[in-house]
C-alpha cells in the first residue's frame, strides 16, 4: 500500500483499505508496520490537510494515525503521550486488542522513579478535561443532559465517589447503582471501567507499593514463582511456553499467537468465517505456506 498521495486520500475506498490495514496491524501488534504507516501518513498530512475535501475522511485518517501511535506507545516521548491523551484517549480505550492501562504502566516504568508522580499528575489533569465522547447516550445529572465525554464521566464518578483513591468495593457500588452506567452496552461498560481504572492508577504514587510500576517475579520457599504486581502476589503457571506472545482483548479473553501453522489454524477456528480476525490469521497462514 504505497500510493500515499493526496488524491488517494480523497478516495473513500482507499481510506477504507487504510483502516483495514490498521486493524490488521493492531490485531498482530505489528510495531514495524505501525511505524512505517504512521510515518508515511504523517508526512503526507503535514501541510496538506486543506487538500482533503471530506472532513469525515480527514478525521478517519487522523484516528488511524492515533491508533498506530498507541501501538507504538512505548516509543512515544512524554510530550507525545500527553498530546495523544488530550486528543485521542477515547480512541486508545476503544482499541479491542490493546490494553491501554497496562502499556501506560509499562511506559511510566521507563521514567526515573522520582519523576513518575509528576508525569502521572499531568496525565490525570489532562484526562479530567478531555472532551472526547466515549459512550453513545447522554449523561443525565440532576435532570440535565450532558455530552457523554470523558470529562463528564469522570465528573460524575468524582461526584459520587470523591477524588481520593477508590477501592474495588466502592467502584462496584457505583457500577451497580449508577443509572447512567447501567444504560450502557456491555462493551461501553468495559470501556468506561477501563477509563476509571486508569484514572485510579494515576492517583497512586509510584513511591508506594500499590502504585509502583516495577513488577517483580519472586520464587517462594515452596519453589513456586509469584508475580508481585500492584502490591499483590499472583502465582505463575510454569507450564506456559516462553515463545508465546499474549494479547488482552476487551472481551477479557486471552489470545495466544505464535508462528506455527497448526496453532494459527486452531486460533482461526475460534472466529466466524468472514470475520476480520479470521481473515487476518488466514493471511498469516498463507504467508507461512509461501515460505
Amino acid at each position: 500500500m504505497s500510493n500515499f498521495i493526496i488524491e488517494n486520500l480523497n478516495d473513500p475506498a482507499f481510506v477504507d483499505k487504510l483502516d483495514e490495514k490498521a486493524n490488521k496491524i493492531e490485531f498482530f501488534n505489528d510495531t514495524k508496520e505501525a511505524l512505517y504507516l504512521s510515518r508515511d501518513l504523517g508526512k503526507l498530512l503535514f501541510g496538506n490537510e486543506k487538500n482533503i475535501k471530506d472532513a469525515g475522511v480527514l478525521k478517519t485518517i487522523k484516528i488511524i494515525i492515533a491508533r498506530l501511535k498507541f501501538i507504538l506507545f512505548n516509543t512515544l516521548s512524554e510530550i507525545e503521550i500527553l498530546d495523544i491523551f488530550d486528543k485521542y484517549l477515547a480512541v486508545g480505550i476503544k482499541m479491542a486488542y490493546l490494553d491501554l492501562g497496562e502499556i501506560l504502566k509499562m511506559r511510566v516504568s521507563f521514567i526515573p522513579i522520582d519523576k513518575r508522580d509528576e508525569f502521572k499528575e499531568k496525565l490525570r489533569k489532562i484526562i479530567l478535561n478531555n472532551q472526547e465522547e466515549i459512550t453513545g447516550k447522554s449523561i443525565i445529572d440532576n435532570q440535565v443532559k450532558n455530552r457523554p465525554t470523558i470529562f463528564a464521566w469522570l465528573k460524575l464518578y468524582n461526584k459520587e465517589l470523591g477524588t481520593s483513591a477508590v477501592n474495588n468495593l466502592e467502584q462496584n457500588k457505583f457500577y451497580i447503582n449508577n443509572s447512567n452506567f447501567n444504560k450502557l452496552s456491555d462493551l461501553e461498560k468495559l470501556e468506561v471501567k477501563e477509563l476509571f481504572n486508569m484514572y485510579e492508577y494515576l492517583k497512586r504514587s509510584s513511591m508506594t507499593i500499590e502504585g509502583n510500576e516495577d513488577d517483580m517475579v519472586i520464587t517462594d520457599i515452596d519453589g513456586g514463582d509469584y508475580w508481585f504486581k500492584e502490591g499483590k502476589f499472583i502465582k505463575l503457571d510454569k507450564t506456559a511456553g516462553d515463545n508465546i506472545k499474549i494479547q488482552t482483548v476487551k472481551s477479557d479473553k486471552i489470545i495466544n499467537i505464535n508462528q506455527d501453522k497448526d496453532e494459527l489454524k486452531q486460533l482461526a477456528a475460534n472466529y466466524p468465517a468472514g470475520s476480520f480476525e479470521r481473515k487476518a490469521i488466514e493471511e498469516e497462514i498463507g504467508k507461512l505456506n509461501d515460505k
